[in-house]
């Protein structure tokens, strides 16, 4: 192949892969990127194709099958000397094509989530001219699909959580959701999670799964109201958390601050029972109603612990509730937080809930702080299974809002 300076590089439309070759060699682009060709200008007999093979898996569980894929995938008996071409930065089987008329090589290449096809052709009299730079270019040939294969992984290692726990849903995946019992379940925040935290993958798809089972198995009955109405309870959550088409459809809620809305839970001995749609049409509540009631029920709640902060460093100067009762972000809507807060960090204050059991607060008019804490809430609001806010709020007399600044 000539040197470095000649030589042009090529992108994928898709960003599947890149490679190099000769710069004036042309290249081509077909079916969006799914066949590309490479090759001089020159000869119409001469080039090289880079197909992707329409199978998305995980190809490093692959690889005891890629040789009967090759045979598959070349289709003749003209195939000669098939072996793993260690050339490759990623794992290929190479054969030698022994077609008369057409000469060449193919590969099987696979990398990341993605199985690549690729043939030469050339003269067969003129192997020791094109042989060499063809296997130059497939040696620049680099599949950047690490994120996709997390995400795939994730997926695959759901839906086999899903169709153990729920088998009579059906659950099946489409390529980008899994559907089955009646809703779609996009996994993205799931993957989110376990890319921030790959050691806790099955811990995340646990709590993902309990996540999505909105009866708990230890909430009393909600036939009739008065077995649950000293039980009703706000739950902050993103807004995202509600969706249309999906298996939190029919949960009540209501917009709060920063794209994070409040919605309501029975709370049984160890868990919490959303309620629902039909809940409140039984019980003839209407949404404020309901709201007034979970707000009264959570201003009679204990607090997890006296109030209390000092030090030097900005850590020093929070206060933290990790109480694990599952309420300790929902605390920022209690009516009583400015009244018990305000005599120890002043008026108004700050606070943060990243996730469902964290709240902290800390002093306002420090600007060092507040970065502080903003870019720690905003790390644990990404990687938590439990998401509730990225935002910092101001908690004052007249109420909380979202914190601009410190």
């Amino acid at each position: 192949m000539p040197s470095e300076e000649t030589l042009a590089t090529f992108e994928h439309p898709a960003r599947v892969y890149s490679l190099q070759y000769p710069a004036l060699w042309e290249s081509l682009v077909q079916e969006e990127g799914r066949s590309c060709g490479f090759g001089p200008r020159d000869r119409d007999d001469v080039g090289l194709w880079i197909s992707i093979l329409p199978l998305r898996a995980d190809t490093d569980a692959l690889r005891s099958d890629l040789p009967a894929l090759f045979e598959q995938a070349v289709g003749g008996p003209h195939v000669a000397r098939i072996h793993q071409d260690p050339s490759l930065r990623h794992f290929a089987l190479k054969g030698e094509n022994t077609d008369p008329p057409r000469g060449g090589d193919f590969w099987l290449v696979a990398g990341g989530d993605v199985l690549l096809l690729a043939s030469t052709q050339f003269p067969p009299k003129e192997r020791d001219v094109w042989a060499g730079p063809f296997d130059l270019v497939m040696a620049s040939l680099h599949i950047a699909r690490d994120d996709e294969v997390l995400a795939l992984r994730v997926t695959r290692a759901l839906l086999e959580r899903l169709r153990h726990q729920f088998p009579d849903h059906g659950y099946t995946f489409d390529g980008r959701h899994i559907r089955g019992g009646g809703h779609v379940i996009s996994p993205e925040n799931l993957v989110r999670q376990v890319r921030a935290a790959p050691r806790r993958q099955a811990e995340l798809i646990e709590h993902f799964v309990a996540g999505l089972v909105l009866a708990g198995d230890d909430a009393p009955s909600a036939d009739h109201l008065d077995a649950v109405r000293d039980l009703i309870l706000p739950i902050l959550k993103p807004s995202g958390y509600v969706r249309p088409n999906g298996p939190t459809a029919s949960v009540i809620a209501r917009p709060w601050l920063g794209e994070t809305i409040v919605c309501y839970a029975i709370r049984g001995g160890k868990t919490f029972r959303l309620v629902l749609r039909h809940d409140c049409e039984r019980w003839g509540l209407d949404a404020l109603t309901l709201h007034e009631l979970a707000l009264g029920n959570l201003a009679r709640l204990p607090w997890p612990r006296r109030l209390g902060g000092g030090g030097g460093s900005p850590e020093g100067r929070l206060v933290m509730f990790a109480s694990g009762d599952g309420l300790d972000a929902t605390r920022l809507i209690d009516p009583r937080l400015h009244g018990l807060a305000a005599p120890v960090l002043g008026s108004p204050f700050l606070g943060g809930a990243p996730d469902r059991d964290t709240l902290v607060l800390f002093p306002a008019g420090d600007a060092k702080l507040f970065a502080h804490v903003r870019g720690q809430v905003r790390r644990d609001f990404g990687r938590t299974a439990y998401p509730v806010s990225p935002h910092l709020f101001r908690i004052s007399s007249d109420g909380v809002a979202v914190a601009e600044r410190g």
